[in-house]
């Protein structure tokens, strides 16, 4: 899908954008304050504690104070800016949250989990608390968190979790226009989603136009996501169905004691949203964000050619605590609409192989979960859910004799009702298990039709309906031998009730501490995931039956190998090196020729069948080096060098289409005070992308066939042009008495440079051609939050 973004656009919301900051700049006179508040937990058990002793550092006078029996606290009349908080308990590791931002329209809410100390309780207990380390205890190499502040704040971000995923070692994007991210090598359908511990569908707009596993953005936006992990390999026990990556995402609860809301206007949308107590001085709260794109209003107004993005989405999540547990609503849905071209032509002009595109689309779940709490070791955490997408797409494409002939017809929907629970127990300082299941009952209705070359008429690649399930079954623990070596040990296994395949998949990792600066850690895991559903479903009729020669596939399974090494410079630098190897089997290829599925983009067009013949391997190493945000600035810089190569059913070895072989990332910001109470922030980021693969094009057989064909012996013996993309993003924040302006600029691939991606036959010259753009994406916004 090629979208068009117009810089007159971007022009006009500059202009107004700085119209709004002069307005808001004039100075308050008198000293703004705002209250931090939250909730310290045990991270094992979630059993409050009571007594926790929380600073802020560095605060004249200096501010503190202890949490209540309910473990909650609260620090009034701090005045807005930047902090570092420390949360210290008898017998626990110290936390240290590092630069948390205070403003006036909006109190800050914290979540502390502590984790108790393997130590004797008349030590000392210190150890900073990593700003990037996994909420997920159980992780212990390959993951991060991530939080909604550095959405924004990290240029090209854009408030979407995938888009600043790609800033991470061993990742990259696919393209500006699309969040699907390639992990060490892997397909973007690699990776699996999992909010408020339930796994979804892609929840992204326009999911999978561009390739599997991607959208165009996220329909959880910086509204209601709160600090979330993101998971590159060797995952925990619990983690099922994914090869290359887990975003691991959480929802922030509302405000339970004041209502507050928020307003945002800009390139990406019209967003409105709010939260707070249901009824004040009851702890039952509420949050949601309905968001409209601005696509949609614009486009009235341009040519019916201009293919715009238009979507809306609405997130919400209620929390009810009670005697029985705390019980939880979530839930997110977006709709989308893609139009591109008409199909009015004018026989005296030349031919110009026009395109015609109407793309409807959605995806949506909602999940009710409870949480009950059993003495001070054991809580049970049971969710149910249900999610749903659908397609319904009708693309044309104009011929020689300037008539259009539909050549995709797409109708679907798929989905699950998915009940989840685990059991979590704290043994003791030392140990702790998580044992649970999953089980998805997925049902599905695939219609999918496609030409096979103009101007034949439509052929039929699957019409199936019916229904199936996947069991899930974990445990998992995590040992502490000594305060400086670490176990985590556990087994997941999957059973897949449409063709009885099941696995049985180990995980082990080990953390050691060289010394208070130095550590040392390696895990191995055996991770395998099931087929698109399309693919069990491609039909073959042989005018007495139709067949269905997919349906007995396996899983594509994979071993994974990680060590890692953790070196901290300071109490803000830290350097990482992170070696990996992953063996990937029983991958689905074709019997004959070089198609994997693991190169695979475009599913509704894929009609071939298969057999679990194919392998694949990728090696490299990570390096990031980074420095936390402290004293108004921070950087990072990421390398990744990695080799990436599949093997057909032949045994003949391939590169992957993913194989870039270098990826890099710099970037880096800094804020300063302006004013009293205003902050203004710039940041940069320079990406390097030595370019995806892809096969040499056949010239004579794509001037007879009039379309694009390769020399499939060769597979993916080329490669797009090395590229490099500047990301800038701008943020200007005003404190008022009340309220909060936020005004930002953010703008992917800044200096408009050549993006090479795709391919396409070119009929004024007869020759196949290299698709090369020079998209920008701006985003232009202001946001109240009062």
């Amino acid at each position: 899908m090629k979208k068009q973004y117009h810089l007159l656009w971007l022009k006009h919301n500059i202009i107004t954008l700085a119209a709004l900051i002069i307005i808001n700049c004039i100075p308050a006179y008198s000293q703004l304050t705002q209250t931090i508040k939250g909730k310290v937990v045990d991270i094992e058990s979630q059993v409050s504690l009571p007594g926790a002793y929380v600073t802020i550092q560095n605060s004249e006078p200096q501010k503190s104070t202890v949490s209540n029996e309910n473990g909650e606290f609260a620090l009034n009349n701090v005045p807005v800016g930047r902090y570092d908080i420390s949360i210290s308990f008898l017998g626990y590791e110290t936390v240290m949250l590092q630069a948390v931002t205070l403003t006036s329209g909006k109190e800050l809410m914290l979540n502390i989990e502590m984790k108790e100390s393997v130590r004797k309780l008349n030590e000392v207990v210190v150890s900073g608390h990593q700003k990037n380390k996994a909420i997920n205890s159980m992780a212990m190499i390959s993951a991060r968190t991530f939080s909604v502040e550095e959405t924004r704040r990290y240029a090209g971000g854009l408030d979407d979790p995938g888009r600043l995923a790609s800033v991470f070692a061993g990742v990259a994007d696919g393209n500006v226009e699309s969040n699907g991210i390639i992990v060490r090598g892997n397909a973007p359908a690699g990776v699996i989603y999992k909010v408020e511990g339930v796994e979804v569908d892609n929840p992204n707009h326009f999911a999978g136009e561009d390739f599997m596993g991607g959208g165009f953005v996220s329909i959880l936006n910086s509204h209601v996501l709160g600090n979330s992990d993101f998971l590159t390999g060797a995952f925990p026990a619990e983690y099922g169905n994914a090869l290359s990556a887990v975003f691991d995402m959480n929802m922030r609860t509302g405000n339970t004691d004041k209502r507050e809301h928020a307003i945002q206007a800009g390139v990406m949308g019209i967003d409105l949203s709010s939260e707070g107590p249901f009824i004040k001085g009851n702890e039952a709260s509420y949050l949601f964000n309905y968001r409209y794109s601005t696509f949609g209003l614009v486009k009235p107004f341009l040519s019916s050619e201009e293919g715009l993005p238009v979507y809306q989405d609405l997130s919400y999540k209620f929390v009810f605590p009670s005697k029985l547990g705390t019980f939880t609503l979530f839930g997110s849905g977006g709709l989308d609409n893609y139009k591109y071209g008409n199909k009015n032509v004018n026989p005296e002009e030349p031919f110009s192989e026009k395109i015609y595109i109407n793309d409807y689309s959605g995806t949506g779940f909602t999940g009710i979960k409870h949480r009950f709490i059993f003495g001070s070791k054991t809580f049970i955490n049971t969710s149910f859910l249900a999610n749903a997408s659908f397609k319904s797409n009708n693309k044309m494409e104009q011929w020689t004799d300037f008539n259009f002939y539909q050549t995709e017809r797409v109708e679907s929907t798929v989905g699950k009702y998915v009940l989840s629970s685990y059991i979590n127990r704290k043994f003791g300082a030392r140990h702790s298990n998580r044992t649970g299941f999953n089980y998805s009952w997925l049902f599905y209705e695939i219609q999918n039709k496609e030409v096979d070359e103009l101007p034949d008429p439509l052929v039929q690649i699957s019409d199936y309906a019916g229904n199936t399930g996947l069991l899930q079954v974990y445990s998992q623990s995590k040992i502490d031998f000594t305060e400086w070596l670490a176990m985590n040990v556990g087994v997941n296994f999957q059973y897949f009730q449409l063709n009885d395949d099941y696995s049985v998949e180990p995980r082990v990792g080990f953390s050691l501490g060289l010394n208070p600066k130095n550590s040392l850690s390696i895990a191995y895991g055996m991770h395998c995931q099931t087929q698109p559903l399309n693919i069990y479903f491609i039909e073959r009729n042989d005018g007495e039956r139709v067949s269905y020669p997919n349906k007995n596939l396996e899983f594509t399974k994979s071993h994974h190998f990680i060590l890692g090494y953790d070196l901290s410079l300071s109490s803000n630098l830290r350097l990482k090196i992170e070696p990996f190897y992953q063996y990937l089997f029983d991958v689905p290829v074709e019997p004959t020729g070089s198609f994997s599925i693991l190169n695979l983009v475009d599913i509704n067009e894929f009609n071939s069948i298969l057999v679990n013949k194919g392998s694949a391997r990728n090696v490299g190493i990570d390096f990031t080096f980074e420095r936390f945000f402290n004293k108004g600035y921070y950087y990072l810089a990421t390398v990744s060098l990695f080799d990436s190569k599949y093997k057909d059913a032949q045994g003949n070895e391939f590169n992957t289409r993913y194989n870039k072989r270098f990826i890099a990332n710099i970037l880096g910001g800094k804020e300063w005070k302006v004013r009293k109470d205003n902050y203004l922030g710039i940041n940069g980021r320079l990406y390097l992308n030595n370019g995806d693969r892809l096969s040499s094009f056949d010239q004579e057989a794509s001037l007879n066939a009039g379309y694009v064909i390769y020399n499939e012996n060769n597979a993916f013996d080329n490669k797009y042009p090395f590229t490099y993309r500047c990301d800038l993003s701008v943020t200007y924040t005003v404190n008022r008495a009340g309220c909060t302006n936020i005004f930002a600029i953010q703008v992917m691939n800044v200096l408009s440079s050549v993006v090479s991606y795709g391919d396409k036959y070119n009929r004024n010259t007869n020759r196949a051609e290299i698709y090369k753009t020079r998209t920008v994406l701006p985003s232009v916004s202001w946001k109240i939050e009062f």
